[in-house]
């Protein structure tokens, strides 16, 4: 059309943009507000009948009331289900155990035993109520004198590990147990007994079970009040605002995109012009488009500087307490995998990446396109040699996060390398062939690479974890519905079909990855050893021979070694670097001004005294 356009029909759109965070965050309020306001009532309904029907299931099994009360608040609402869902974990001890604590397991244990062997027990003169101490006392590793002295003549590690085999027959095959239990209390002194059941106090073991988070609605929000909702969703509008970051970028860039342009002038001499790309008949940053320009401007500016600047200082003014689980929850989205020095590289370094390369793309400031190559050239390299300096990710896995963003980096500058040169070389066809196919190969390599090992990643681990029981879950519940009504047939072929299409889904790739899962398996075991030789004596790293590798492993052994470094070189290079930042530690964030003999003795020290203190939380004697 020949006809100029309104300036209204020109502003709406980019108006539209400017408001669309608004008008998310509006939708995001109404979605939380009726989660909280109607889902959360109908769902605590459904779980208050869920806990009462796990709660008989308990007492029925020997679990006195008041002791299931006790622990009921502190138990997480995805366990209550995938119990009531899988009754057949109530049978395993050590579920008990972890889910409701020593005292709930003992009274557990103590019913099968007088259920089985009542007549023997009141015979040695054990009730109910001490035959409950004295499981307890085993289990929290209280247990004294020939008590204690039976369990180390079961096992030496002693505590729970020492009748972790014999409490796996308490629900299963309880007459085995019962045998057992019996021989053990008639050979110890009745003294022992004494000693064990006062030593016992199962107030103590309550303090085993993790607490329930604060955070009562879905883990989103404290409460149901409008305040809590809006306060508490904070971590979800960030996210929600920092989703959409990089395409109110784009938009707000299409509305100053120009382009170069020669119009003849009155007197017919060509002058350049910079023109709308939206629309020709527009100069950029004048007449009708002033004030879409500006706009645009303020648009980057409030959505997409202002808030990654927001948030920085946000970050920032928590820097010391970055791992506090408040901390955490509202802002750990932004630095989670990232040392805690460089908690800011994904707010400033990586959006600073991603936004000079939309302003070269979307703006005048570099018109040629071969220019725009260079630039992008010089963004490419100069993120690859910053990142080579800092290497900001964690070093978890051998530094995996780094080596692959340093791959990405390097692929990408290679890249644009190449096709800069193709292009301004001016090369036969031949030579711009080799080219093209050498960018192809080095692009398909890192995404094959990156796929391997996210595969490995997300499939291994599932082997025996979640995957495996969420399939007998299913397994289980459609054989409990086929002997219902049509409806429910008809419920239990869905789920099959269901579970066969995702069984397939995964399992094939996973049937892939096997002998790569395999081979890191074997080389995790086979990495050099370090072994502490005590206080002030140093340690000694114990060497594996790999010269004799399996006929045929050698390209699975090298891939697996250069994706998880589990080389003798990169392992030591690894342990090297690691004692240095317990060094730059100690030096820089402690405040330490000297340093003492034996510091190295912290390294080892410390993992033990950690795992020390985690088993004995967890009952067991170390």
């Amino acid at each position: 059309s020949n006809d100029d356009p309104s300036l209204a029909k020109l502003l709406f759109p980019i108006i539209w943009w400017l408001l669309y965070p608004l008008l998310l965050l509006g939708a995001v309020f109404v979605i939380l507000s009726i989660v909280a306001k109607v889902a959360f009532p109908i769902y605590e309904k459904s779980m208050a009948k869920t806990k009462a029907a796990l709660k008989a299931k308990l007492v029925e099994l020997g679990a006195r009331p008041e002791s299931v009360d006790s622990v009921y608040g502190n138990i997480n609402d995805k366990k209550v289900t995938a119990l009531m869902s899988s009754p057949s974990l109530l049978q395993d001890p050590e579920v008990l155990r972890e889910t409701f604590g020593t005292a709930v397991m003992s009274e557990v244990l103590a019913a099968v035993i007088y259920s089985h062997a009542e007549d023997r027990m009141k015979a040695l003169g054990r009730d109910r109520d001490t035959l409950e101490k004295v499981i307890g006392s085993i289990l929290d590793g209280t247990a004294t004198g020939g008590v204690m002295e039976s369990l180390k003549a079961e096992k030496e590690n002693g505590g729970v590990r020492a009748i972790a085999s014999k409490l796996k027959l308490a629900l299963t095959s309880p007459r085995e147990f019962v045998n057992w239990i019996v021989d053990m209390l008639t050979n110890v002194e009745e003294d022992d007994i004494v000693n064990s059941v006062a030593a016992y106090n199962p107030a103590n073991n309550a303090l085993t079970i993790p607490q329930a988070p604060g955070y009562k609605v879905f883990n989103m929000f404290r409460s149901t009040s409008m305040k809590d909702v809006v306060v508490d969703s904070l971590p979800i509008v960030l996210v929600a605002l920092y989703s959409i970051w990089d395409l109110l970028a784009r938009r707000f860039l299409l509305a100053l995109q120009g382009l170069s342009v020669f119009v003849a002038d009155a007197n017919g001499f060509l002058e350049q012009r910079q023109v709308w790309l939206a629309d020709t008949r527009l100069e950029v940053f004048a007449g009708d488009h002033l004030p879409v320009g500006l706009v645009g401007v303020l648009g980057l500016l409030l959505w997409n500087l202002l808030f990654l600047v927001a948030v920085y200082l946000c970050v920032r003014r928590h820097r010391d307490e970055l791992m506090e689980a408040s901390v955490m929850r509202r802002f750990g989205f932004f630095y989670q995998g990232l040392e805690p020095d460089y908690y800011y590289w994904e707010l400033c370094v990586k959006r600073l990446d991603v936004l000079l390369v939309y302003v070269v793309t979307y703006t005048q400031f570099v018109a040629d396109v071969k220019a725009k190559l260079i630039v992008y050239l010089i963004i490419a390299g100069a993120m690859w040699a910053l990142h080579n300096v800092t290497r900001p990710f964690d070093n978890r896995l051998g530094g995996l996060t780094d080596w692959l963003e340093g791959r990405g980096l390097a692929t990408r500058f290679f890249t644009f390398g190449l096709i800069q040169i193709l292009l301004v070389s001016n090369a036969p066809s031949g030579v711009n062939a080799v080219g093209a196919v050498f960018v192809l190969a080095i692009n398909i390599w890192f995404a094959v690479s990156t796929a391997i090992v996210w595969l490995m990643e997300v499939l291994a681990d599932k082997e025996t974890g979640g995957f495996k029981a969420a399939t007998r879950h299913v397994a289980q519940d459609n054989a409990e519905s086929n002997q219902q009504g049509p409806m429910a047939v008809f419920s239990s072929c869905l789920k099959r079909l269901c579970g066969r299409s995702l069984e397939l889904a995964v399992g094939v790739p996973k049937m892939i990855m096997r002998p790569l899962v395999r081979e890191r398996k074997r080389l995790e075991k086979r990495v050099p050893q370090f072994e502490w030789l005590g206080p002030r004596h140093g340690f000694r790293i114990h060497m594996w021979d790999d010269s004799n590798s399996g006929k045929g492993e050698k390209c699975v052994h090298w891939a697996i070694r250069s994706f998880y470094k589990l080389d003798n070189k990169s392992q030591h290079a690894f342990a090297a670097e690691s004692c240095g930042l317990m060094l730059d530690h100690l030096l820089t964030n402690a405040g330490f001004t000297t340093m003492p003999d034996g510091t190295l003795d912290i390294i080892f020290a410390l993992p033990i005294a950690l795992h020390r203190c985690q088993m004995s939380q967890m009952g067991e004697v170390v």
